[in-house]
């Protein structure tokens, strides 16, 4: 016998867990663990590792699950309706643009007549800037000529200083070599000299050490000698020898002295000569500095060369022609030829029959209009094409979720013939009809979606087919109005092209007169020198303290360190810790006096504010607690005829409302008007100011 095919709720140990589907789209169920059922006799349960209730579960969440693939699959359908119908949405924007295109069509004859006007306006004003152009490039070239001739002066003048420069620098480097040299031999003659003197120190040092050896021990041989008094001239000859040697160190060290004061005066000539090398290399970078200036100068002197003899060359010319005064004549005039070739080639090129290029675009619509079409048919095919796939891959789901259902109905089959009790059975057999009814409500929404797509497919299909057809042709215009139009236009392109030539001319001379000016700027620029100091004092100054300061933190962290452990503190921290404590003292006593004059004052400030507000408004206003307030009008009665405003907690500075009173009973009319309904707080004081004043005059001319 066979095994039984197992569900794809319930996995087998030898193969891998699997989907309960397989589209493209992934599901959120879990698959089901259970232990495999093999085909055979069920006599025992210990060969299924799970009860009835837990596939129940399983069946039940597989019912969730196909709802939940239902519910999507119909989201889809919506979606594919609302993209239907926004597509349709286009196609009608489309055509509302084709018909607005036309009447801007009758609308541009009337921008074009006006942009006439326009242009031939700019025109004047053109020819009139021209004029006053060409005044100011007149005077910019005199003074042109002016600044040439001053650069001239300027030139010799700076030759003459380089060369007097290059002079001086040559004497000074000479001077500096020779001193650099009687510099680096009297260093090397010292250096011999420290050198030999250190050696004859380290003699005289091991001489010494030698010396104080013997002193020991002729010391010790005095101690003995002491004892036996017949040595005594051999005591008096040690003497003599010991003080020779006394004599002999103090000379050493007198040497010594001698020889570290002349090291110290050799290692400041090495000082200063390398002050005299870094001074060389200095000199040798200005040189080279001087030598670029010299090239930099004679590439000026042959620019200038060439000037005048292009300016030779159209003076000539100019003389000769009577058209052109100026160089600036020439070069608008040839402008202004290469303008109008160009515009006349454009013209040449865009010279076509006015009905051709109507056909032409007639024609291009249509192509355009026919790939749009075009495009729409292969987005709705391919839409139709994903719509069977989805629906394919439903149906194999379907076909899926029966064969699931079969398989589990006979595995519930062997469930009850395994089972013992008949109670359990009826739970098991009523929990399988509901399992059995979800399923049937599943099938019946799968064929309402397959209804539901069919009817969409047949509605794209019919707006595939009414997109295909021709669109209506516009109205023709007559030949004569588009004639004249034509001709209107040939004469306002011929203006246009006009205008656009010297308006190109006008913008060249521009950029070569922005040209000039940057170069007089630059010019003006490299006259001047900015000096530097090598060494900045202040800079130095600063450099000196922040390093004072930094040691002086650190010595002083190190002493607080080294006085931690101590329970003793220093006086100087103390006495300054003192003075701090004072000085945070007096600050508060200073701004606790400062805050004492300020509620005095704004006491007083408040009690005047009080009172004018008062006079003015006629209303006594006490802030209470909650931020509510009361109001009290000089009219009143009495002090307790007063009326307390609640806050309004969404907005703030802003009343809600009053609260409830006998006043507000008795002017139940005005607080219903003003308050209530228009919300409007001061024109509500103001009106029962108004009523308060009438009573009060009405009760005097009474008691009169």
């Amino acid at each position: 016998m066979s095994d039984i095919p197992s569900s794809p709720f319930i996995d087998h140990p030898e193969t891998p867990k699997k989907a309960l589907f397989s589209s493209n789209r992934a599901t959120p169920v879990r698959s089901v663990h259970a232990t495999p059922s093999h085909h055979g006799t069920p006599s025992t349960a210990s060969r299924f590792s799970r009860t009835p209730r837990e596939d129940v579960i399983g069946l039940k969440k597989t019912v969730s699950q196909l709802r939940y693939e239902l519910e999507a699959l119909k989201q889809e359908q919506q979606v594919a309706q609302i993209l239907q119908e926004e597509k349709e949405r286009e196609l009608e924007a489309k055509h509302k643009k084709e018909l607005d295109r036309a009447e801007q069509a009758e609308s541009d004859q009337v921008f074009l007549f006006n942009k006439q006007k326009e242009l031939t306006d700019e025109n004047r004003a053109l020819k009139e800037e021209l004029r006053t152009m060409q005044s100011q490039h007149e005077t910019d070239g005199r003074e042109l000529n002016h600044e040439l001739e001053g650069l001239k002066d300027l030139l010799n003048d700076l030759q003459a200083e380089n060369r007097a420069l290059v002079s001086e620098m040559n004497h000074k480097v000479e001077d500096y070599e020779h001193r650099i040299k009687a510099a680096s031999t009297t260093t090397d003659d010292l250096l011999k000299e420290v050198e030999n003197r250190g050696a004859a120190l380290t003699e005289a040092k091991m001489n010494v050490v030698k010396f104080e050896q013997l002193v020991e021990s002729m010391k010790s041989e005095s101690l003995d000698l002491k004892q036996s008094a017949e040595d005594l001239e051999a005591v008096e000859q040690t003497k003599s020898q010991l003080s020779d040697q006394i004599k002999y160190s103090r000379e050493l060290e007198a040497k010594v002295s001698a020889l570290t004061v002349r090291v110290e005066a050799a290692e400041s000539a090495q000082q200063l000569s390398q002050v005299y090398e870094e001074d060389l290399n200095s000199m040798r970078g200005k040189l080279k500095n001087m030598e670029d200036l010299r090239q930099q100068l004679a590439e000026q002197q042959l620019q200038i060369l060439v000037h005048e003899e292009n300016s030779a060359k159209w003076k000539a010319y100019l003389e000769k022609s009577d058209e052109f005064k100026t160089v600036e004549d020439v070069v608008t005039a040839l402008n202004k030829a290469r303008m109008e070739k160009a515009s006349l080639l454009e013209r040449a090129g865009s010279g076509v029959n006015d009905e051709t290029r109507s056909t032409a675009e007639a024609y291009a619509r249509l192509q355009e209009r026919v790939t749009t079409l075009e495009t729409e048919l292969q987005q709705t095919q391919n839409q139709l094409k994903m719509e069977k796939k989805k629906v394919a891959t439903s149906i194999r789901q379907h076909t899926l979720a029966a064969n699931e259902a079969k398989f589990l109905r006979e595995q519930l089959k062997a469930y009850d013939d395994e089972e013992v009790t008949e109670a359990g059975a009826d739970i098991k057999q009523g929990r399988i009809d509901e399992l059995e009814k979800l399923l049937e409500a599943v099938k019946n929404e799968k064929t309402t979606l397959e209804g539901e797509l069919k009817e969409a497919r047949s509605e794209q299909g019919a707006t595939v087919a009414a997109g295909v057809k021709r669109p209506r042709a516009d109205d023709s215009v007559s030949s004569e109005a588009i004639s004249e139009y034509t001709r209107k236009l040939q004469t306002l392109q011929q203006e246009f092209d006009e205008v656009s030539v010297e308006a190109k001319l006008l913008a060249k001379t521009k950029e070569a007169l922005e040209a000039r000016l940057e170069g007089l700027e630059k010019s003006q620029e490299s006259r001047v020198r900015i000096l530097e100091l090598r060494e900045n004092p202040t800079s130095r100054h600063e450099a000196v303290k922040q390093s004072m300061l930094d040691t002086l933190r650190a010595e002083n962290e190190a002493l607080m360190g080294k006085n931690e452990n101590s329970k003793s503190v220093p006086q100087a921290s103390l006495e300054r810790k003192q003075l701090e404590l004072q000085g945070v003292k007096d600050k508060l006593a200073s701004t606790e006096k400062s805050y004492q004059r300020l509620k005095e004052v704004f006491s007083v400030k408040s009690l005047e504010f009080r009172e004018a507000v008062y006079a003015l408004t006629g209303y006594q206003i006490d802030i209470l607690r909650n931020k509510k307030v009361k109001v009290t009008s000089m009219y009143a009665q009495s002090d307790e005829d007063s009326f307390t405003f609640l806050p309004d907690l969404n907005h703030k500075g802003q009343f809600a409302g009053v609260i409830d009173s006998p006043l507000t009973d008795e002017f139940s009319n005005i607080v219903d008007y003003w308050v209530k309904d228009k919300k409007d707080f001061p024109c509500f004081l103001a009106a029962l100011n108004l009523e308060l004043y009438e009573r009060r005059e009405n009760n005097g001319n009474q008691a009169s």
